[in-house]
């Protein structure tokens, strides 16, 4: 797995530089998500010159934002398919990249694969798999599906607490999202029957 991606970003090295340096710049700059206006704005730091015509020019940044998709978005099957579990983490970790690099729908898409999948060759308390399927329900609240998040939400916070119990890190971190689901939701509908 190390292999073919360092053979993708040698490749993308050679044919775009400057959208590797931007690429390095971004997982440099992860977890948050990184604005594209970043990139827009005029650089107070000294960069390459290449770098600096790239930024200057939308037709370049957008190219070589592309050609990042491109090299990014082989890698991801992959790596959902592989049993073995750093393989696994690695799709965990492209999710997230996806979401931080402001990809919402393609995290989401990518997500579902994942979740799907691992879902076919693993056991449905496996913690990756509920790792994977609380970014989907993250993303999808991101993206305005609350019931489906809750729910997928809901779900992991379940097997969680039956496999590993209630006081396992994986399992707060399941409560503190089922909790801001019931946030988002908004206080529950009281009857008003006199």
């Amino acid at each position: 797995m190390a292999a073919a991606w360092t053979v993708a970003l040698e490749r993308l090295g050679l044919e775009n530089p400057v959208a590797l340096q931007l690429l390095q710049a971004c997982l440099f700059m992860a977890p948050e998500p990184i604005s594209l206006e970043l990139f827009l704005t005029p650089p107070k730091v000294n960069i390459s010159p290449e770098m600096g015509a790239t930024l200057q020019n939308p037709s370049r940044l957008n190219r070589a934002l592309r050609q990042i998709g491109v090299t990014v978005s082989p890698a991801p099957t992959t790596a959902s398919d592989c049993e073995d579990e750093w393989a696994r983490r690695l799709a965990i970790d492209i999710i997230a990249f996806f979401f931080y690099w402001g990809d919402q729908r393609g995290c989401r898409e990518y997500a579902v694969q994942v979740v799907e999948h691992w879902n076919t060759m693993l056991t449905p308390e496996d913690p990756q798999i509920l790792k994977a399927a609380r970014w989907l329900a993250f993303v999808e609240r991101q993206l305005g599906n609350l019931a489906v998040g809750a729910a997928i939400n809901a779900d992991c916070l379940n097997k969680l607490q039956a496999s590993v119990g209630h006081d396992d890190e994986e399992t707060l971190d399941a409560m503190m999202l089922a909790s801001d689901d019931r946030r988002a939701a908004g206080p529950p509908a009281t009857s008003t029957a006199r």
